[in-house]
């Protein structure tokens, strides 16, 4: 159920990034969800997958440190 909730949340998410590349908060709760999809992956065992959405996760939040500069 938690897996299916921050899929659902994440994909929400993304839509409203596409139409708003630059927004930090959406970048941020993006990342965050990626996050949370990873841990709810990493506990079900399913190791690799939960690998590639913390390496999304890490991907943005790399993103943001190097263009959001004020928010450091």
């Amino acid at each position: 159920e938690a897996l299916k909730n921050h899929e659902k949340a994440l994909e929400i998410n993304r839509r409203l990034l596409a139409e708003k590349p630059d927004d930090p908060q959406l970048r941020h709760s993006t990342g965050v969800y990626y996050s949370y999809i990873g841990y709810v992956k990493l506990e079900m065992g399913k190791f690799d997958e939960a690998r590639f959405n913390y390496g999304d996760a890490l991907e943005i939040a790399r993103q943001i440190w190097e263009t959001d500069k004020d928010n450091r």
